[in-house]
């Protein structure tokens, strides 16, 4: 019928004015789009019930039709993804064709996580696959997944900084990440130090920390000292930023509210810190008191006798 149609239009009365010649065209798209329908269709609809709706049955049909041929794979690994996902939802029969699929990576819980990773955009899932592919190869398990494990490291970077872009400070932190390892993806620590510092700069404390362990002297101070205001506060940030000052000569009341600051959040080095510098809890704040009561807890002789003193003098 198609061709019959192709060869109609071909004759004479292609040869008048342009209004049959566009009615000619329409039909013909239109027996085309209704005889031979565009296969990005179906994939868009069942990867959206899918990946967005957790429809097993549409995870599995498209997991089938990449399987053998009907869609295009975009990735080798696309069909066992497809089945996993399946899988998760209870399909049993997609738990049998996904194990299949499970010797592309070191395990079948690999596979699982890169369901994250390659379905649903998740960055940490990626950079995990990697490093898990990666770390196994290295000590001789299984087969050469290093240019999986590298393809996996890329795509978290093209996640993360899609995300950072966006101003999610964990994102940012991932790109570092990526680029300071180098691995699947050119080493940059310049970038790797953007970054972090834009990760940190949008208040994420992880961040502020490690800028201010790759820092020096007082330049260490002003990430530390933001990583310790941050909330939730990083006691080791506090610890760092306490010790900082000392190394710096600081004014001994900021030394001293560090040290209390990163006490009062457990960090028991600071708790000892404090203990040296003073004869009884009695002035403490509750905080530091309760950090006294767990580091006794912990085995402490020098906290267990403070705060038994405080015991023994309360009424």
């Amino acid at each position: 019928m198609v061709s019959a149609l192709a060869s109609l239009l071909s004759r004479a009365s292609w040869r008048f004015s342009p209004l049959p010649r566009l009615l000619g065209l329409g039909s013909l798209g239109f027996v085309f789009g209704f005889f031979v329908p565009a296969a990005a269709e179906p994939r868009v609809a069942l990867t959206e019930a899918c990946v967005r709706s957790l429809n097993s049955e549409s995870c599995d049909r498209l997991g089938d039709m990449v399987e053998r041929g009907h869609l295009a794979a975009r990735y080798p690994e696309e069909a066992g993804l497809y089945f996993a996902l399946a899988c998760e939802g209870g399909l049993a029969r997609s738990c049998r064709r996904a194990q299949a699929w499970a010797t592309h990576y070191s395990d079948y819980e690999t596979l699982e996580i890169d369901v994250g990773c390659m379905l649903r955009r998740n960055g940490f899932a990626c950079e995990e696959v990697a490093n898990a592919l990666r770390d196994e190869r290295e000590e001789g398990v299984g087969a050469d997944t290093l240019p999986l494990a590298r393809s996996r490291m890329r795509r978290a970077l093209e996640v993360y900084l899609d995300g950072c872009a966006k101003d999610e400070a964990l994102s940012c932190l991932g790109a570092s990440r990526v680029y300071a390892l180098g691995f699947g993806v050119p080493w940059n620590p310049r970038e790797a130090r953007a970054k972090e510092e834009k990760a940190c700069a949008l208040g994420l404390g992880a961040a502020c920390e490690q800028e201010g362990d790759h820092r020096s002297g007082g330049d260490a101070i002003p990430p530390y000292r933001r990583a310790c205001e941050l909330l939730p506060s990083s006691p080791h940030a506090c610890l760092k930023l306490a010790r900082a000052y000392e190394s710096e000569r600081s004014q001994p009341a900021l030394i001293e509210s560090s040290y209390r600051r990163a006490c009062e959040l457990l960090s028991f080095d600071a708790c000892l810190w404090v203990s040296q510098n003073v004869e009884g809890l009695d002035a403490e704040s509750p905080d530091v008191l309760e950090a006294f009561r767990r580091w006794c807890g912990s085995g402490s002789q020098r906290a267990c006798g403070l705060v038994s003193r405080v015991a023994a003098r309360a009424p």
